[in-house]
């Protein structure tokens, strides 16, 4: 029975091993787009093989977090690294400060953000 429905592309196995990390940002938006969020756009990128996408994001870590500011991750590093699920309940910067996720630079730059809005003096 046809439908309205549009393919939405995932990442074979193989091309996991290949693909560039503008490839997969052009995926992690089209998965984006059709409504998925939080660690389902990275599972749904690598078709839930997560090997797969810890493999790629080991060999581009440095290049995928350096597209996200200060006080936020990416949605792969919240489906392979975290050691808690994303809580949409919370700002990303304070789930990352109570996960002792934020030091050094990255702490500083959210230092004041922290205090205004979560009332946090650090």
């Amino acid at each position: 029975m046809p439908t309205n429905r549009t393919r939405q592309s995932r990442v074979s196995r193989g091309a996991a091993a290949t693909m560039t990390v503008e490839a997969y940002e052009q995926a992690s938006m089209t998965a984006f787009l059709a409504g998925r969020n939080g660690g389902d756009v990275a599972r749904h990128v690598f078709g839930g093989d997560k090997a797969a996408a810890k493999r790629f994001y080991a060999a581009n870590r440095d290049q995928i977090e350096a597209r996200v500011p200060p006080g936020s991750r990416s949605e792969l590093w919240w489906y392979v690294e975290s050691p808690e699920p994303r809580s949409r309940a919370m700002a990303e910067e304070l789930q990352l400060y109570r996960m002792g996720q934020l030091q050094g630079d990255e702490l500083a730059a959210c230092k004041e953000r922290l205090r205004d809005w979560h009332g946090i003096e650090i």
